[in-house]
C-alpha cells in the first residue's frame, strides 16, 4: 500500500469528461426526471398548502393531519425512488466506467435528499402541532421545502472525495440488486453489512460501480444461478471488502492477465473494467486488490482499503 493518490479534483480541476458526462445526464433529468418529481410533490404541496390555509383560518391541526401527510410522504418517497432507480437502469452502459459512476453518485444522493426533504416537513408539521397552543406558533408554521432544478441536477463540482460509512455503501448495493431481482431468479445475493462502523475516504460512484462491476461479472459466471456473497471486516488500519462468488473459476492463464489493459474473455467487452477497477483501489484509494479463483468452484475478490482515522 504504497500507492499515493494520484486523482485530485479540487487541484487539478473538473476533468472535461466528466463535465461531458454531467451534461448528458442533466439533459435526461431535465427532458425525463425533472417533471416527474414536479409531478409527484405537487401532490404533497396541495396537502402543505391545504395545512397551512387551515392553520391561517384559525383551525388546529391534529394528528390526523400528521398521520395523512405520512402516508402521502411514504407513497411518494417509494415513487420518486423507484424514478431515480429506473433511470440508472436506462442509463446503465456496459463497460461505461465513468458513467455509470457518476449516475451511481447521483442515486445515491438523490435517494438521500428525497428522504430527508420530505421528513423535514413531517419533524417540522409534528413540532408545531405539540406548540399550537402557544400564541408564537403561528410564527413557525411549517412550509414544504419544495424541490428545484438545481436539486436535482448533478453538479461536476461534487465529484470529490468523501467519507462514507460503508454500511451505506452496502446498503445501496443491496437495494439495487433486490430492485432487479426478479431478472436473475436464480442469483443469491447475500450482503453481510459491517458489524462495526468503518469509515473510508473515496468516491462514492467510483466505488459502488467497481463492485457492480465484480457483481455483474460473478453473475456472468454463473449462468445456470449461485451464490453471490459480499462482505466487510476491519484488520487494524484497513478494512478488507470480499466479493466471493460460486462461478465457473477463472483459469490459470486468465488469471495472471485479469486485470491488464484490454483483456477480456466476453465477446463484446471491452478489457476496461477490471483494469480501470484495480487502478481506482490501488492508485486513488491507496489499497490493494487480490483476486484467487479455482475452475469449478469460483472466485474471491478481496479489496484491502485504509480505514479513515478520525483526529479527537
Amino acid at each position: 500500500m504504497e500507492n499515493e493518490r494520484k486523482f485530485t479534483p479540487k487541484q487539478d480541476g473538473i476533468p472535461r469528461p466528466i463535465i461531458e458526462v454531467c451534461s448528458k445526464i442533466n439533459e435526461f433529468l431535465r427532458s425525463q426526471i425533472i417533471p416527474q418529481f414536479a409531478e409527484k410533490q405537487a401532490r404533497a404541496k396541495f396537502f402543505c398548502d391545504e395545512l397551512t390555509t387551515k392553520i391561517h383560518g384559525g383551525q388546529k391541526i391534529t394528528r390526523e393531519d400528521l398521520d395523512a401527510f405520512k402516508k402521502i410522504q411514504d407513497s411518494i418517497i417509494v415513487e420518486l425512488i423507484g424514478i431515480v432507480h429506473r433511470m440508472q437502469d436506462n442509463f446503465f452502459t456496459e463497460g461505461d466506467f465513468l458513467l455509470n459512476s457518476l449516475v451511481g453518485t447521483y442515486v445515491h444522493d438523490i435517494k438521500g435528499l428525497i428522504s430527508s426533504r420530505f421528513e423535514e416537513y413531517a419533524d417540522k408539521l409534528k413540532d408545531y402541532l405539540d406548540l399550537q397552543e402557544n400564541e408564537q406558533a403561528i410564527e413557525n408554521v411549517p412550509v414544504f421545502n419544495a424541490f428545484t432544478i438545481s436539486d436535482i441536477e448533478i453538479n461536476p463540482e461534487n465529484f470529490t472525495p468523501r467519507e462514507d460509512d460503508l454500511s451505506e455503501v452496502f446498503n445501496d448495493l443491496n437495494y439495487q440488486y433486490k430492485h432487479g431481482s426478479e431478472q436473475r431468479p436464480n442469483i443469491i445475493l447475500e450482503v453481510e453489512r459491517p458489524s462495526e462502523k468503518i469509515e473510508i475516504d473515496h468516491f462514492l460512484g467510483l466505488t459502488i460501480e467497481s463492485i457492480n462491476e465484480l457483481i455483474r461479472n460473478a453473475i456472468d459466471a454463473m449462468p445456470n444461478g449461485g451464490t453471490i456473497k459480499i462482505s466487510a471486516e476491519k484488520h487494524g488500519d484497513n478494512v478488507a471488502i470480499t466479493i466471493t462468488d460460486t462461478g465457473a473459476g477463472i483459469t490459470e492463464e486468465n488469471l495472471q492477465k485479469i486485470f491488464e489493459d484490454g483483456f477480456t474473455t466476453k465477446t463484446q467487452g471491452t478489457g476496461k473494467g477490471l483494469f480501470l477497477l484495480k487502478e481506482y483501489f490501488e492508485k486513488v484509494l491507496n489499497g490493494k486488490v487480490d483476486i484467487i479463483s479455482e475452475v469449478g468452484k469460483g472466485t474471491t475478490i478481496s479489496i484491502t482499503l485504509p480505514v479513515l482515522k478520525k483526529e479527537h
